[in-house]
């Protein structure tokens, strides 16, 4: 557990939103019953601690430089310019498209409301870790977009879990042999 801090904690210094994942994991473990044990672990807390520690080097340069990175990052992606919503966000989806494939980028889409029916039925399934990692920040950066310019790279960590429950979706379809090893091949491609 005390590893996954510090894969964490190297997410941080690599991409600031990685941040996003954080609560993300927390509502995770509070939503899925058989994995809700771990908030009573002092494992949870110390892979938490590694995280930070390891984090700690970035806060104290931006303490001592008027906190210039955070301010940065903070004006480049999230104050409110003249910008008009609606051209963020269809810019936004425009993007997302763009680099996922409009094919790939509709499965996506697809496998998100799909996961949301299978966290529905079972809570205690795997889609819900996948769902939770993912489209939460898709939906962060989309809600952004509305306030100002959002790079089509920016929700990139979104997609990891996105991909999986995609593959899951189209894994639960019944084809044809030849179909679906079709089918599975443009999914692999798109990753």
């Amino acid at each position: 557990m005390v590893l996954a801090g510090l894969w964490f904690g190297l997410g941080l210094l690599s991409k600031y939103t990685m941040v996003l994942l954080g609560p993300l994991l927390l509502l995770y473990l509070l939503l899925a019953p058989r994995h809700r044990h771990w908030l009573r672990r002092p494992a949870l807390y110390i892979s938490a601690l590694a995280a930070v520690l390891l984090f700690t080097p970035v806060i104290l340069w931006n303490r001592s430089h008027d906190w210039a990175s955070f301010r940065f990052q903070w004006h480049h992606g999230m104050e409110a310019h003249q910008f008009s919503p609606l051209f963020g966000l269809s810019d936004y989806i425009g993007g997302q498209t763009g680099v996922m494939t409009p094919v790939v980028y509709l499965i996506l889409l697809a496998a998100a409301v799909w996961g949301v029916r299978e966290i529905r039925r079972n809570r205690d399934t795997p889609i819900l870790y996948f769902w939770i990692t993912s489209y939460p920040i898709l939906l962060f950066f989309a809600y952004s977009s509305l306030k100002a310019k959002v790079e089509a790279n920016w929700p990139v960590e979104g997609y990891l879990g996105a991909f999986l429950v995609a593959g899951a979706m189209v894994s639960s379809w019944s084809f044809r042999p030849l179909l679906l090893r079709t089918a599975m091949a443009g999914v692999g491609l798109g990753l």
